[in-house]
């Protein structure tokens, strides 16, 4: 059998739909592929995912928006792990306010005392997704507003949170097919009020599910880090604040989700590379 050769992969891939779910699939399970086909994976997210539609957002200790303009600037030759990440908005007379705001927004999210947990400082945008997974390996430069991370490392913790919450809202739909399908049976053949059945499949599909579920992976991600920092396993619901830091991440979450880009149908106009 004749192998493939590593660059047709890249060949492939880089023309590989960019739905949240093909991504998030191609990286979590793609990449264990082989050595090959890992490599062009991870040279197709570089050049697609991480330089063109990925910025961080910078939060105060209110969780307000303080700024989104933390974007892809370049990764070094000689240090190909860390993505650098500059914010090349920020005027000269808000700089030493912005940098003070980016050094007091790592300390917070790195200091166990405080409520970081649950509520985001730190959010990473990826194409119409938004997490508040951690900045693995980084390295902030406060003064030239810089910042420095493991992005392979940052991506993987990004896109499994994202797989399970996936698998989790899969599984929830497979129960709820036989439910689903009797409801709609009954809506077509009956010609009474059936208003309580609309809005009960609504309900099932609805955003309440939804965000049960990315609660819940989020949750999870939050008591293992309380288990790994203090040895304590948190058994209640919900944790402090956790309901206040969802909101946050949904209110950036439904932002992102009506983005366009360009290389995604839609009509956006992404800065050049």
């Amino acid at each position: 059998m004749s192998k493939v050769p590593p660059e047709l992969y890249y060949e492939i891939l880089k023309h590989y739909p960019v739905k949240q779910q093909e991504i998030t699939l191609l990286w979590t399970t793609g990449r264990q592929v082989s050595r090959h086909f890992k490599s062009a994976v991870e040279q197709v997210f570089q050049e697609r995912h991480l330089a063109r539609t990925s910025y961080l957002e910078i939060r105060n200790a209110d969780a307000n928006f303080v700024s989104g303009s933390f974007k892809f600037s370049h990764i070094d030759e000689n240090n190909p792990t860390p993505a650098v990440f500059m914010d090349k908005e920020c005027t000269d007379q808000d700089r030493p306010e912005m940098a003070e705001q980016l050094k007091n927004a790592f300390e917070y999210q790195n200091d166990p005392r405080e409520w970081n947990f649950y509520k985001p400082r730190i959010l990473i945008h990826v194409r119409h997704e938004v997490n508040d997974t951690p900045l693995l390996g980084s390295e902030p430069d406060w003064n030239n507003l810089v910042i420095r991370f493991d992005w392979k490392q940052t991506f993987s913790a990004f896109f499994r949170e994202d797989k399970e919450f996936r698998r989790r809202l899969g599984a929830w739909v497979d129960a709820q097919k036989a439910d689903i399908f009797e409801m709609m049976a009954k809506i077509d053949i009956d010609n009474g009020d059936d208003m309580e059945d609309y809005s009960t499949i609504f309900h099932l599909f609805g955003d309440s599910y939804y965000d049960k579920m990315r609660r819940e992976v989020r949750v999870k991600r939050i008591c293992k880090i309380i288990w790994d920092l203090f040895g304590i396993k948190w058994t209640r619901e919900p944790l402090p604040h956790s309901d206040v830091g969802y909101q946050i991440l949904k209110q950036a979450r439904d932002l992102a989700f009506n983005a366009k880009y360009s290389d995604d149908g839609g009509n956006g106009e992404e800065e050049a590379d």
